[in-house]
């Protein structure tokens, strides 16, 4: 959305997300839903539809977990890759394939155990982070991150869709963040790193295998 356009939105509402599709949410809580589709003198106007309160906000956001729309999805980026290829750190790069889809794993499942977990302890930055080698400890290690990553992703869009989970409160043992806040960041953290994942898969010559 150009800046003209945010600019002409009120200004007690807040943009969530962006895309050719988009969530606006006023202080308040109302959610209006808008989509860049309608073009005067050349210029692609926002057209507005006012949507019950939290309901479409819950639903794009889970929509949004699964984002793909725009870029390479994280099944594609982390679709089976050879073995002697998952520890390998392309010239010029410092994480290897396996590295990065570990800290995209481990990284929202902290996110997650904050946001559902009341005893959850805050983990060492970078250390906790990332894995301690290049290279997985074994043949089937890939395939278990993966799969441990999408039973995260699962919970995070059941939270997104929980009714009793009050998107703008604050966590209860954090330090002023919210729900939604929490949501959006697990996005946008797998969007960055997927799109690093696709990066190294394609200096190592091994993207084509994932592209559907």
């Amino acid at each position: 959305m150009s800046s003209s356009h945010r600019r002409s939105l009120p200004l007690n509402w807040i943009i969530v997300a962006t895309s050719l599709r988009f969530v606006v949410v006023q202080l308040d809580g109302t959610v209006v839903t808008a989509r860049c589709n309608h073009e005067v003198s050349g210029e692609r106007l926002p057209q507005y539809t006012v949507m019950p309160h939290t309901e479409a906000l819950r639903k794009q956001l889970a929509d949004f977990i699964d984002f793909g729309e725009a870029h390479a999805t994280a099944e594609s980026a982390m679709a089976e890759l050879d073995i002697d290829l998952q520890g390998k750190r392309p010239t010029g790069l410092k994480h290897s394939p396996w590295e990065i889809l570990e800290h995209i794993r481990i990284t929202q499942h902290d996110i997650l155990e904050f946001c559902r977990n009341s005893s959850y302890e805050e983990m060492k930055w970078p250390d906790d982070y990332w894995p301690r080698s290049a290279a997985p400890p074994s043949d089937d290690s890939w395939r278990k991150s993966v799969a441990h990553f999408e039973t995260d992703r699962n919970a995070l869009r059941a939270i997104a869709k929980d009714k009793s989970t009050h998107l703008f409160a604050t966590i209860p043992h954090g330090t002023g963040q919210t729900y939604l806040r929490e949501l959006l960041v697990a996005q946008d953290h797998l969007s960055y790193h997927v799109g690093q994942l696709v990066a190294v898969r394609q200096l190592l010559g091994a993207w084509h295998v994932a592209k559907k």
